[in-house]
């Protein structure tokens, strides 16, 4: 893969706070706000055009993992503003935002990233998607295809700068490489090193008293 520049900008000078990011050269913009700060982003231009947007918050049921809503919308902003008012949906802590600078996204693109985003995450298994709608893909002109399908890619290597690791695949059989197993405390866990992160593959209690303790760093596939 080539060489890619990308530019985050603190809005705040603070990490944690409002950040932008964009690859040099691609048209694409991502926004990412805490949910506690949404009335800040009101008037930003990103926040208000055609886009998609991930809610990330954390899983209850799994320390390790986060539970992810994937949507669309003609005004990001004003469907962030509904979410934050859903108790159905009140796990979410940040909101991701995926825009065009250009303003060439329509409502059409919007829905094919949006069920393409879906089937990503869930395919890579790594959060708790809380989607109802289905993830079929919308049909769309093949040179249209072919554009959002290049948006995502970007949007596929700028996501885990940001620590947003959802949409990586976990590694194929190929690629694994073992680097711990633990039989100890009752319990079995095997796990790798891919890609500079540590990820459980698994871990069975021997006893239904056992417990894994995953740490909040590592990335669990299929945790039991």
């Amino acid at each position: 893969m080539a060489g890619r520049q990308i530019r985050i900008f603190l809005v705040d000078g603070t990490p944690n706070g409002i950040r932008t990011a964009e690859i040099i050269n691609w048209t694409g913009a991502i926004l990412v706000v805490p949910r506690a700060r949404l009335a800040e982003i009101a008037n930003r231009r990103e926040a208000t055009r055609t886009g998609v947007y991930c809610l990330v918050g954390p899983d209850p049921d799994y320390a390790s993992r986060e539970m992810v809503y994937v949507g669309e919308g003609d005004n990001v902003f004003t469907r962030l503003v509904a979410h934050s008012k859903d108790a159905t949906k009140d796990f979410w802590t940040t909101a991701v935002i995926c825009v065009s600078k250009d303003e060439n996204l329509t409502k059409s693109h919007g829905r094919y990233l949006e069920s393409r985003l879906i089937a990503l995450a869930d395919a890579a298994g790594r959060a708790t998607l809380v989607n109802g709608n289905s993830s079929d893909e919308n049909p769309l002109p093949e040179a249209d295809v072919s554009d959002m399908e290049y948006f995502l890619e970007q949007v596929q290597v700028v996501f885990p700068v940001l620590g947003l690791t959802y949409l990586q695949p976990v590694p194929s059989g190929a690629e694994q490489r073992i680097v711990f197993e633990n039989n100890d405390v009752g319990a079995q866990a095997r796990a790798i090193e891919f890609d500079g992160e540590f990820v459980v593959l698994r871990a069975y209690p021997r006893t239904p008293a056992a417990r894994i303790v995953v740490t909040a760093n590592c990335r669990c596939k299929n945790p039991r």
